[in-house]
């Protein structure tokens, strides 16, 4: 008889612990889900940026809002981001508006305080809001009047 000995290698496979990811694409796949997460979870306030075109010319041609940018920096000093203050198109003007008057919707009711009135942009800003203007409302100072875009 024989005597054979045979020897056996086997390679064990052990699993690693866990569920046996990242499989490929895994790890992508997470990062963009926790993404779409943040973004649809995220608190966020989206206000559309209106643009107000104040015309500045040191030789006071017509149709100037103001002679000197530093003249501007004061008639329109307010925090430009703040929710109370917002920029409306006008129409029909009637009068004049000082800058630091206050407009009170005849409507509404709703009152605002004008850091200016560009008139060759057709536009108004207001800061210090009070209430809502509603869309061709008459607004008023005393002396001017207005219809406002809202």
């Amino acid at each position: 008889m024989f005597n054979r000995r045979i020897k056996l290698n086997i390679l064990s496979k052990t699993k690693k612990p866990g569920f046996g990811y990242p499989k490929p694409g895994f790890r992508f796949g997470y990062c963009l889900f926790i993404f779409a997460l943040f973004i649809l979870l995220a608190p966020s306030i989206a206000y559309g940026a209106t643009e107000f075109i104040s015309i500045i010319d040191p030789d006071n041609a017509e149709g100037t809002d103001y002679s000197s940018l530093n003249n501007w920096q004061i008639g329109v000093h307010s925090d430009l981001t703040a929710t109370s203050t917002l920029v409306f198109s006008i129409s029909n003007h009637i009068g004049t508006t000082t800058d630091g008057a206050t407009m009170v919707g005849q409507t509404s009711g709703a009152t605002a305080t004008v850091l200016h009135l560009a008139s060759s942009s057709a536009q108004v800003l207001m800061k210090d809001i009070s209430g809502t203007f509603q869309n061709g409302e008459v607004i008023s100072t005393g002396v001017g009047t207005t219809t406002i875009m809202a």
